[in-house]
């Protein structure tokens, strides 16, 4: 048989709980292989979507041809060995989602998820005004890394109050106000900066109604410790390579993906 699909079943999570049953279960053999190429649908708007064309059997077949679309023109044709699920000539290798790492090193995790609203995060322009009014919240300002931060260089703060004792921000009142912004903003009294105040942006979770209890803790938090990876969870699929930072928690940079 032979099937037009989106290029997702060759590619990442998909592969394996896709492909291995049909491999092990019923010795799947790729034929031919129509790697990505576009196509146009005939609607208005003109869609464009990524596809493959696979064709296979359940037994092994003779030659092994795939077509590679470089110029999205006429098809290259190359003879392969053997065509695995990532339409590559190679062995039938597919590689499944696991929880924990290879060897020994750190676990990959999530980084900060402060659901404040927005009251937290400061450009730097921002942040100079804040710190004019109350220059001893200073100590407080880590660098805010998102992906789109990263990627692009932007500059943004946020007032991390995780470690602040109680007494410290009683003598911050510009910093209390934050505080309790950011708790009517998870109980849903306010919307989050910037927003309309319309009760559509004002409604809030369960969850996020009972963080309001802890205004100055983050809903995931996950500041490091010692040098760490900066990974942005959303890149872009023209780049040829995923763009990933090394840091310190010296240069009090707060990552978040």
């Amino acid at each position: 048989m032979g099937f037009v699909s989106t290029n997702s079943i060759t590619q990442g999570e998909q592969v394996a709980p896709l492909w291995r049953p049909l491999l092990d279960r019923f010795h799947v053999n790729i034929h031919f292989a129509h790697r990505t190429f576009t196509w146009e649908s005939e609607a208005r708007g003109k869609a464009h979507v990524h596809v493959v064309i696979v064709g296979f059997a359940a037994f092994p077949g003779g030659s092994k041809k795939i077509y590679d679309y470089e110029d999205e023109a006429q098809p290259t044709v190359s003879i392969a060995t053997n065509i695995n699920p990532y339409l590559v000539d190679g062995s039938n290798v597919t590689i499944a989602n696991r929880s924990t790492p290879l060897c020994d090193v750190p676990e990959i995790g999530i980084g900060n998820k402060p659901i404040d609203g927005g009251y937290y995060l400061f450009t730097p322009e921002q942040k100079s005004e804040f710190l004019a009014k109350e220059s001893g919240a200073a100590k407080f300002f880590r660098r805010w890394i998102g992906s789109e931060e990263f990627i692009n260089g932007i500059e943004r703060w946020f007032l991390w109050l995780g470690d602040a004792e109680p007494n410290e921000l009683r003598a911050l009142p510009e910093v209390m106000n934050r505080v309790e912004l950011v708790a009517k903003y998870r109980r849903g009294e306010v919307p989050a900066k910037g927003k309309p105040d319309t009760e559509r942006n004002k409604t809030r979770n369960e969850l996020t109604q009972k963080l309001a209890a802890t205004p100055t803790r983050l809903h995931v938090e996950n500041m490091p410790s010692s040098e760490f990876l900066v990974i942005p969870e959303v890149s872009s699929e023209t780049r040829p390579y995923i763009p990933i930072g090394f840091s310190s928690p010296t240069r009090r940079f707060a990552a978040i993906s």
